[in-house]
């Protein structure tokens, strides 16, 4: 009898889980590239797509015009054209909490690698200067909205997935790769084994640090180099040899760990998921180096002290304490079951600054130079550096924009190109990069071409796959295979995820028509099924909507507050000046809509609590930003009045003549009036009289020399600088 109920309790749920799908599910009809359907790759073909109420593509099937299933959504433009569906866009690159800064006006091309740019005073005034302090009272308030407003700049360019540290954006519109959101994974695949769930990508700014590296670079590396061994070997070694006692009390923790793990292993019942995945969670500890065991780590922390080596490097502590455990906990990621992706900056600059060049070095002497590590900028590489990456399945996030603005050089994309090695396009950020892919994809496509490499590289398909397949792939999240429990992103196909973007077909090849899409082109973007942001017709049907774009903040400036920029911010936000903003639009297209989220999370009830606005509001949000940064910013309070900032940049660059005439004029294809060609010269020119400063200092006083930033890090590493070439060469 108790079987009996069971077996009713489960047909039950399962009656309401079907009448859920269908009550709750969805049939797209539009226009298809024919390369997730077999056909061929460089046409459109009418198609449906079934998305299940989990907002997954559950079928693909081709239609001619007698076979529109009833009650489908079909996907056309106000003049009855059909529309083109995308996987939705990934960003790999970004850093959402400057992105309500205007593109740098000091960036030129003129500087040697990231380091430089970062220590100019300059840049500490133009974009520290023009955020901070956004902290004390209303610190929640100032980044819940930046994150926001970030997430809403690639939306309306048609990226659902974005990359970059995320704070308050959950349930509000499109996904973050590091947050783990928009993707689905079920326990167990068709054949009914456990499938193990995949790691959050770990995405740091920064992995190489020059100036404690050099504790590895100058002791470690060449025991490894002698006796050919991993670096945490090279590593154990030096401590075997510099302090015994050390060693010999780490071995033994090394060796406990062990044994608990062994332990556990044996108590453990694996036939449950949980405890399935715990068990592989165990195994990969046990395969960890002794170094990296967490039990050692931990000692090492506290007590490096007990470390007694007689002339000790002056990086030493500084490594093993706070260097360490990052490699190792990067390390236990690339190598864990769960699939674990890492995303770094590397060698962001000029391809032959001498510290630049040597940071892969840097990269490979810590053994994290293995697949699932995926490089940021990496302009540093040499042509055998560029075919290890190929051969070891690296892959490469390129930011042309930002690369060229502020060192006047990028990549060579053929090269990457012809040793396999996976490019993936990323915005980067406003001050120095585009608001998303689609802008980003204009300069890198002007670039190309003017370089006369666009074409033998595959043109826009290349370019194409640079903002869906290969970094699905790089994530290890492409869908292709519906049945392994597992629901990838970037294709469209049974078993992915949709998340799609519906732009206008302009163009006849699917590859061309997306890369060359605007704003205006952009009519749906869906958030695994959920409609997010669209035009009005095929955005009526969600509960509460916010027509875009509006700008609130065309022709104001700091000026504009100069009256009450003293009062907290709460109350500003309640003034006159407030509420008299007008909302224009400027950019010559019709009104799209942000379908607004029913429900505030916690941070969101919070700021509405205590300063009175509703962050699932775009126009809120702008308005939070806009008044925050032209009346609350460090060079504000403290009158550094050349350093504020102009004006607040709009969300769409149809509606910024500062920005949009930058971005026209930057690269001109046929040629050599543009800013990339003149920044050529102006790089020279800065060079040369920062040089020239420096000369006269040091003529003046010898004994306490001035270098530049780039030969102070390669002096670092002892590497030869030519003065003459950091002005002319490097």
């Amino acid at each position: 009898m108790v079987e009996v109920m069971n077996l009713l309790t489960i047909m039950k749920a399962l009656f309401l889980i079907v009448c859920s799908f269908s009550a709750q599910s969805e049939t797209l009809v539009g226009m298809v590239p024919g390369i997730y359907l077999g056909k061929n790759k460089n046409k459109f073909y009418l198609s449906s797509l079934e998305v299940n109420a989990d907002g997954v593509i559950s079928e693909v099937k081709s239609l001619n015009g007698d076979n529109i299933p009833d009650n489908s959504t079909k996907l056309k433009n106000p003049n009855g054209d059909w529309l083109g569906i995308y996987p939705g866009l990934i960003d790999l690159h970004g850093h959402p909490k400057q992105n309500v800064l205007p593109l740098w006006g000091h960036a030129h091309g003129q500087f040697g690698n990231r380091h430089e740019w970062r220590e100019w005073s300059q840049y500490q005034k133009d974009v520290s200067g023009n955020m901070n302090p956004w902290s004390g009272d209303f610190y929640m308030l100032a980044h819940c909205s930046a994150f926001r407003w970030a997430e809403l700049q690639a939306m309306v360019l048609g990226t659902v997935y974005n990359q970059g540290w995320s704070f308050c954006e959950d349930e509000f519109s499109i996904f973050n790769v590091e947050r783990g959101d928009g993707f689905i994974e079920s326990q167990t695949n068709l054949k009914g084994e456990f499938v193990m769930p995949q790691a959050k990508v770990s995405a740091p700014t920064d992995l190489i640090f020059p100036k404690e590296f050099t504790f590895a670079w100058d002791l470690i590396k060449p025991i490894k180099d002698k006796h050919k061994l991993n670096f945490p070997e090279a590593l154990w070694e030096y401590l075997k040899l510099n302090c015994l006692d050390f060693y010999n009390q780490l071995s033994l923790l090394s060796e406990s760990f062990d044994s608990s793990l062994r332990e556990e292993l044996l108590q453990l019942n694996s036939d449950t998921f949980d405890g399935f995945v715990k068990k592989n969670r165990l195994k990969d500890s046990s395969l960890l180096p002794k170094l990296y065991k967490p039990l050692v780590l931990s000692y090492i922390k506290d007590n490096i002290d007990g470390c007694k080596i007689e002339s000790p490097h002056s990086k030493f502590k500084r490594f093993m304490t706070r260097i360490l455990p990052l490699i190792a906990g990067k390390y236990a990621h690339l190598k864990s079951s769960e699939k674990g992706v890492v995303l770094a900056h590397l060698a962001e600059g000029r391809s032959n600054d001498p510290y630049n060049k040597i940071e892969i070095d840097l990269l490979r002497l810590v053994d994290l130079d293995q697949e699932g590590m995926n490089l940021v900028h990496a302009n540093g590489l040499d042509d055998e550096d560029i075919r290890m990456l190929g051969i070891k399945g690296m892959g490469v996030i390129w930011s042309p924009f930002s690369n060229l603005l502020l060192y006047n050089e990028t990549l060579n994309i053929k090269k990457l190109f012809d040793s396999n090695v996976l490019v993936a396009l990323g915005s980067d950020w406003t001050p120095t990069g585009s608001k998303s892919l689609l802008e980003e994809v204009k300069i890198a496509k002007k670039f190309l071409i003017k370089n006369n490499t666009f074409r033998s590289i595959g043109g826009d398909e290349f370019l194409y796959h640079s903002m869906i397949t290969n970094p699905a792939k790089m994530l290890k999240r492409l869908e292709t295979d519906p049945d392994d429990g597992v629901n990838g992103i970037g294709s469209i196909a049974r078993g992915a995820v949709a998340s799609l973007t519906i732009t206008s077909i302009k163009n006849s090849n699917p590859f061309s028509n997306l890369v060359d899409s605007d704003a205006d082109d952009i009519e749906l973007v869906m958030a695994q099924g959920r409609k997010i942001y669209g035009s009005s017709h095929l955005m009526k049907n969600e509960a509460k909507l916010e027509k875009l774009p509006v700008y609130f903040f065309s022709d104001v400036d700091s000026n504009y507050f100069s009256q009450v920029k003293s009062k907290p911010i709460a109350e500003l936000l309640k003034t006159d000046e407030v509420k008299s903003l007008q909302g224009r639009n400027e950019c010559l297209f019709s009104d799209k809509f942000f379908s607004v989220p029913d429900e505030k999370v916690k941070a969101v009830r919070e700021i509405e609590e205590n300063f009175g606005v509703d962050l699932n509001s775009p126009e809120k949000i702008q308005k939070v930003l806009g008044v925050m940064l032209l009346s609350k910013t460090k060079n504000i309070n403290e009158e550094k009045h050349d350093d504020v900032i102009g004006y607040f940049p709009s969300l769409f660059t149809c509606n910024d003549k500062n920005l949009n005439s930058r971005i026209t004029n930057f690269i001109k294809v046929g040629s050599v009036d543009d800013e990339m060609e003149m920044n050529f010269v102006f790089r020279t020119e800065f060079r040369k009289k920062a040089q020239e400063k420096r000369d006269i200092f040091n003529a003046n006083d010898p004994k306490n020399p001035r270098v530049s930033i780039p030969y102070k890090y390669a002096s670092l590493y002892s590497l030869d600088y030519d003065v003459n070439l950091g002005v002319y060469g490097y």
